[in-house]
């Protein structure tokens, strides 16, 4: 039979066909996207502006190849970074005079991660690429435990809504086996990353920065001080590690 997927105007306009298609297999899957593209430009704004704060090269990462309506986004970054954060990133360095903002492909991506263990990079991605960017990226540096979700919109005022999270649940595993009563030693850094991240913004839009940012940046300090020292969970500092519990009593002993 025939397929067809209308957009029907609340102004009581003539519908338009998004698509319309013959089907000829005996099963289907029939997907209806939609894909909004109205904050792409405050996402951009938002990821440029970071990767200049940090001195760092933005790519932006779809596969636009093959999903064919992720060409705007890609559209949309562009535009943004050519008429706003161009000449900045010329001006400050991290960009040569001349060289353009440079897309990657899913695929391509993937591979970058493995080769610039260094950092010096940012990518902007859809939300599900990202999911496999960043476990990737973790799992490279040996722990999934490394990475935090971080969602930023904007309010109807500009402020700034932040939701942060340890990311995508990568040690539901670990945490069954703790359920079992077994040992676990897995680094929380992510999950304190989110805590930080969630304790900053909510004192910068509520007040309370000045007590608030000088402690969170204390335990900052204190967990990456146990891991330079091989006082870390044994993800990072091998068998002689600490467990999750003990780690975490090192932290509440040095705070």
């Amino acid at each position: 039979g025939k397929l067809t997927t209308p957009f029907v105007p609340e102004d009581g306009g003539e519908p338009i066909v998004v698509d319309d298609r013959k089907i000829t297999d005996d099963l289907n899957a029939v997907v209806a996207y939609h894909n909004p593209l109205d904050n792409v430009t405050h996402l951009a704004r938002i990821f440029f502006g970071r990767c200049l704060d940090a001195g760092i090269v933005p790519y932006v990462v779809t596969k636009k190849t093959v999903f064919k309506w992720q060409e705007p986004f890609w559209e949309s970054m562009k535009t943004v970074f050519d008429a706003e954060f161009k000449q900045q990133f010329y001006d400050s360095g991290i960009m040569k005079p001349g060289s353009e903002l440079v897309h990657l492909l899913s695929d391509a991506a993937t591979m970058k991660l493995v080769v610039w263990t260094d950092g010096g990079f940012g990518m902007a991605a859809h939300n599900y690429d990202g999911d496999v960017l960043t476990d990737e990226l973790a799992q490279v540096h040996k722990s999934p435990g490394f990475i935090t979700s971080n969602l930023v919109g904007v309010d109807d005022n500009g402020t700034l809504i932040k939701e942060f999270e340890a990311s995508h649940g990568t040690v539901t595993d670990m945490d069954e086996a703790r359920l079992r009563g077994e040992e676990t030693s897995l680094n929380p850094l992510g999950m304190v990353e989110g805590l930080i991240g969630a304790m900053n913004h909510a004192a910068d839009v509520h007040g309370g920065s000045s007590s608030v940012h000088p402690w969170t940046g204390k335990l900052r300090a204190v967990i990456h001080k146990l891991f330079r020292e091989g006082r870390g969970t044994r993800d990072l500092c091998g068998a002689g590690g600490l467990t999750t519990e003990q780690f975490i009593d090192a932290v509440a002993e040095e705070l």
